[in-house]
């Protein structure tokens, strides 16, 4: 997080397997309007530390953000993202494909380098 003691990253990043998840911000998971743009920085930083994959969550929801995350990040966390799809078509009969698309679309920015 963007409030860790960079004491600590040594003993985290030694702690981690697979990927190192960077939480964006200090606070509950969520939507948010932007991604916090100071984390770029820390995020270099931690580059330098470890070969591990960095992947940025909490608040990551919308296209916009996951294209901005990846520009220093190894990936982007939509969980939040997904948890309101499913909320916002708990009852219709096609949830699936709406949950579908919406991460095509938010991955989308990933496979054919798609501004926006």
């Amino acid at each position: 997080t963007p409030a860790t003691v960079p004491s600590r990253v040594p003993q985290i990043i030694k702690a981690c397997h697979g990927f190192l998840y960077f939480v964006s911000v200090i606070g509950i998971t969520g939507q948010r309007t932007e991604v916090n743009k100071e984390i770029r920085t820390m995020i270099e930083n931690l580059k330098t530390q470890t070969d591990l994959p960095i992947c940025v969550g909490f608040g990551i929801s919308q296209k916009e953000h996951v294209h901005s995350v990846v520009q220093y990040a190894d990936g982007a966390i939509v969980g939040s993202a997904i948890v309101q799809r499913i909320t916002d078509h708990i009852d219709s009969p096609d949830l699936s494909k709406q949950v579908t698309r919406m991460i095509q679309d938010l991955g989308s920015v990933l496979s054919n380098g798609d501004d926006k």
